[in-house]
């Protein structure tokens, strides 16, 4: 089949055989040995057609950063014609071989976020700021005045295709079609102020620190290539940390999701948390509702501070966490009627506000809910979605995966709360 214009692979650029310019395999400062005037128009003619190849259509830096042909995790490259991730530059790397076979010569280092040319060597300074876009994809960065104002920005970015998006507010893959419960979590933990800011701030060694310390940067980015990121990277290391518990194949509970991570997380961090009442500290606190059966003749409803009332009379408060977490448990499994559609989930709606009292004021950032789908087997699943509040814009949006969508403040307590986050009003 004859290959269109833009699927032939470019012609790779000639140096000047009789005056070449000498490389030291992977020498990052390549380019400054050879800095005669000569030498600087060569490169700069070959930097100028090498750059006419990038194609950011297919650069997606969600998943391990490792060579797709070795798969080894040390010294990778991504080709910025293909978007392979392929190891080392030297003669003999994977990296110096794809220049030679097809001919795509730019590849920017994962480690370093220098971009060099091959098979020729040297580094490529793009002093003009026009590779800062891939940059800031693979690695975004913040100041404390960015951080600080996130909460006030209005701003309606857009990809590289014109399509317009809310940062912070993107859709998440749904990998394996079962991670939408850890997909609500890591939005949600991400739209926590004292934990979004911590990790928009500051770099971690461990693995699962990093990770998620990435994922809220480009959760927040203005500069996506795509309106949305995939959590595989993330959850790749996830599922390593709690040994397959959680996973992308096997669907979860938010609650129990969320409390994990949480584990996972720095002590600074996770004091947020954790309360006092009752004698004892907590993390989550666990709200009953009252029991109810497909036959009833209306939903039962219930306010959520009566609720809160309740716990608090059980267990008066000593200490209010910063942020408060409330769990709604509706399975009821003890009463399930067998081929009856919805019968094991409780149903019961939870009349709210934005504000609650528990010791202090709190104001409602996030909402969890789940949907039930019944099966065609006649067994029900579990859809999970998240409700998020935006500061900026004082809306709220509904994200189910990849699905974005506006929803009216008012509408909220019609949807099977499960797990809800609120943060303390200082």
């Amino acid at each position: 089949m004859p290959q269109s214009d833009s699927e032939r692979p470019h012609k790779r650029a000639k140096l000047d055989q009789k005056n070449p310019i000498e490389n030291d395999g992977e020498n990052d400062n390549d380019i400054d040995k050879h800095a005669n005037d000569g030498a600087t128009n060569r490169l700069s003619q070959v930097r100028n057609l090498y750059f006419n190849t990038i194609n950011r259509h297919k650069l997606d830096f969600d998943f391990e950063k490792k060579c797709q042909v070795t798969l080894s995790k040390s010294n990778v490259y991504c080709c910025l014609v293909c978007g392979k991730y392929i190891q080392g530059r030297s003669p003999t790397s994977q990296a110096y071989l794809h220049s030679l076979d097809v001919n795509h010569h730019l590849f920017i280092s994962f480690s370093t976020l220098k971009t060099f040319a091959l098979p020729e060597g040297f580094e490529v300074k793009d002093h003009d700021g026009s590779l800062d876009d891939i940059k800031e994809l693979i690695s975004p960065t913040y100041t404390k005045d960015q951080v600080a104002s996130l909460d006030k920005q209005t701003t309606i970015a857009r990809d590289i295709d014109g399509n317009p998006y809310r940062p912070g507010f993107i859709g998440l893959n749904n990998v394996k079609g079962f991670n939408d419960y850890s997909n609500t979590v890591l939005l949600a933990l991400g739209h926590i102020e004292v934990v979004r800011n911590y990790y928009l701030l500051n770099s971690f060694k461990d693995s699962f620190n990093q990770e998620l310390g990435l994922f809220i940067r480009r959760m927040w980015s203005s500069k996506q290539f795509r309106p949305h990121i995939s959590p595989a990277e993330i959850m790749r290391v996830v599922t390593e940390e709690s040994k397959n518990r959680f996973n992308l194949t096997q669907q979860k509970t938010p609650r129990d999701f969320f409390l994990f991570l949480l584990h996972l997380m720095p002590h600074r961090v996770k004091k947020s948390f954790r309360g006092t009442a009752g004698g004892s500290s907590f993390l989550v606190i666990p709200l009953k509702l009252p029991k109810t059966t497909v036959f009833n003749d209306e939903t039962p409803q219930i306010n959520l501070q009566t609720l809160i009332n309740q716990f608090e009379k059980d267990k008066p408060v000593k200490e209010a966490p910063r942020v408060l977490l409330l769990h709604f448990d509706r399975n009821q499994q003890d009463i399930q009627l067998d081929s009856v559609s919805g019968s094991a989930i409780n149903n019961t709606i939870i009349n709210f506000s934005q504000d609650l009292q528990f010791n202090q004021t709190y104001k409602l950032v996030a909402n969890i809910v789940q949907d039930v789908v019944p099966g065609s087997s006649g067994e029900d699943t579990i859809a999970y979605k998240i409700q998020l509040y935006d500061k900026g814009r004082d809306h709220w949006l509904q994200i189910h995966d990849l699905k974005v969508q506006e929803i009216e403040r008012e509408l909220l307590f019609l949807h099977q709360s499960v797990l809800q986050v609120w943060e303390r009003k200082i």
